[in-house]
């Protein structure tokens, strides 16, 4: 397609060419034509917009606790803003219930912390769920694009107190000593609001999308692993509904407030699920099952059209996508190195696949009964083609097999009947060499064609 349209834009100009020195000749070196062009441009300006936040108080932030007696504090908040936005302001108070004060609840509304649901914020702030309460309020100016400072005070009356009931030993801790780090402290934070659906979202946007993690996360199952405080998660079953999936790339687990990076999809994982038409591994996983069960990650989903494989991924484990019948194409990244045994086979509806140039080896049976495949190009580099590992691979027309291979499985080809071409990227001699196992008449049996070079660009089967 792409030589057709070269020529047709070749052809083109030449026609011009041609047409041009003719109107030349007979226009005595000039010519006219049809011409327009707007006479006003559209011109299109961005104004840039801003939210600043910031928080102060009068006074140097010395309190003296007199029981019976009360002081001026008064915290404030101010925007700077040329949009509407969400104002956050975190409370964290240790003085242990010697100082009263209230929160301006006109002003201001607390965030429903009760069940700890945005403990990974304050986390995140370097507070804690025990002495810290967030509030917010939604800072709107009179005019977007224009800026505008709004003020916001955040206690009642601008004033703590302190009760008349305290005595000498509520000023005590435990040792007989004065109490220490008793404070108030107060922060701020704002965000825009355009583009959030409300103030929960955008709360949870600028502190790293943990309830949009746990939202996608729903439905999986997983274990973690803390080691050397590098934090990792592998997924180990989904018993959602969903049947287009897209694998969460991080976890986030409640009882440690830890995000973890999805690494490894376990065995079992996917296990005959039925339901699902098209699965997206995300970025972080580096292999997909093991070499240790007879169950594979994806084994039996009889559904699965569709998988996109991320970069990175260095193994695809045995049984993978065993018996993965609807499962017509699939691109496996360069990073992967190995394939395991009957990792695609049964795959009977398979009739594509484009295997990595980083793939060293192909495991037994890899490719067992995928009896669609017609033509398939091995990659150089790789060494060794399992037992059996396109065996019954009964419309297999073509196969290209680098020089790099240095055996080939007993069965390899075993029952590929429709095999008539191979292309060898190597000498006759070194052909030759080839330990090749039993049972591989289709395969020495084929035309084979020495020398071979094939297209770097297609590596299709």
């Amino acid at each position: 397609m792409t030589e057709n349209k070269k020529s047709k834009s070749k052809v083109l100009t030449g026609v011009l060419a041609v047409s041009l020195a003719a109107a030349l000749l007979i226009g005595g070196g000039t010519f006219s034509y049809l011409y327009s062009s707007t006479e006003k441009d559209t011109v299109n300006e961005f104004n840039p917009n801003l939210v600043n936040g910031e928080i102060n108080e009068s006074g140097d932030g010395q309190y003296q606790i007199i029981p019976g007696t009360a002081q001026t504090k008064d915290p404030t908040v101010k925007v700077n803003a040329s949009v509407d936005s969400y104002v956050y302001l975190y409370v964290t108070d240790t003085t242990e219930e010697l100082v009263e004060y209230q929160i301006d609840t006109n002003t201001w509304t607390e965030i429903d912390n009760s069940d700890g649901e945005w403990n990974y914020v304050l986390t995140d702030k370097g507070y804690s769920s025990e002495t810290t309460k967030i509030y917010y309020t939604k800072a709107e100016v009179n005019e977007t694009g224009t800026s505008q400072e709004l003020t916001y005070g955040v206690l009642v009356n601008d004033t703590v107190s302190y009760n008349s009931s305290l005595e000498n030993g509520d000023m005590l801790d435990e040792d007989g000593n004065l109490r220490k780090g008793l404070a108030l402290t107060f922060s701020a934070e704002a965000v825009q609001a355009e583009g959030f659906a409300d103030y929960e979202e955008a709360l949870d946007a600028i502190h790293g999308g943990v309830r949009a993690i746990e939202a996608a996360q729903a439905g999986y199952s997983w274990t973690i692993d803390d080691e050397n405080n590098i934090y990792t998660a592998t997924i180990t079953g989904y018993d959602g509904s969903d049947k287009e999936l897209t694998i969460p790339s991080q976890i986030y687990d409640t009882e440690s407030n830890h995000l973890y990076t999805v690494t490894y999809i376990a065995d079992r994982a996917f296990f005959n699920n039925t339901l699902i038409t098209s699965v997206t591994i995300p970025s972080g996983v580096t292999s997909i099952g093991s070499t240790s069960t007879y169950l594979g990650v994806f084994e039996g989903c009889t559904n699965l059209k569709s998988v996109i494989l991320p970069e990175g991924l260095t193994s695809i484990g045995e049984w993978a996508f065993h018996k993965c019948s609807s499962l017509t194409e699939i691109t496996i990244p360069d990073s992967v190195t190995s394939i395991g045994d009957w990792a695609f086979d049964y795959c009977t509806g398979l009739t594509s696949i484009n295997l990595p140039t980083g793939l060293t080896s192909i495991g037994s049976m890899a490719f067992y009964k995928c009896s669609s495949l017609t033509e398939i190009t091995i990659p150089s580099g790789v060494e060794s083609i399992g037992d059996s590992a396109f065996a019954f691979c009964s419309n297999l027309a073509s196969i290209t097999i680098p020089s790099s291979v240095t055996s080939i499985g007993s069965k390899a080809f075993y029952y590929c009947d429709e095999l008539t071409d191979v292309n060898y990227t190597g000498r006759e001699d070194e052909w030759d060499k080839i330990s090749i196992g039993f049972e591989n008449d289709p395969l020495t049996s084929a035309t084979i064609n020495y020398n071979y070079a094939p297209d770097d660009s297609a590596n299709d089967g």
